[in-house]
């Protein structure tokens, strides 16, 4: 029960991670803002410059790929606990 609730809690943490149309829409305080939102404000909208955004992008996403490579074993077990009959 421990893998497939790892699995569950990083799914949801992912889904919070990258949320952008609520927080945009809905925060005014800019210190709850999300990740992106704050990505998004970093680089802007008009002038797209890929020298600001793959940074940016890259250290939006690393903490979620830490989290991967520790629970790496425990995802795969929590995503193919219920495929077996």
């Amino acid at each position: 029960m421990t893998s497939a609730t790892a699995t569950l809690s990083l799914f949801v943490m992912l889904m919070v991670w990258n949320d952008f149309i609520y927080p945009l829409l809905l925060l005014s305080d800019s210190s709850k803002f999300t990740v992106m939102i704050e990505v998004y404000r970093f680089v802007g909208n008009r002038n797209i410059e890929p020298d600001m955004l793959f940074p940016a992008a890259v250290l939006g996403s690393l903490p979620l790929l830490v989290l991967f490579v520790f629970f790496q074993k425990r995802i795969l077990s929590g995503v193919t606990a219920g495929a077996v009959k």
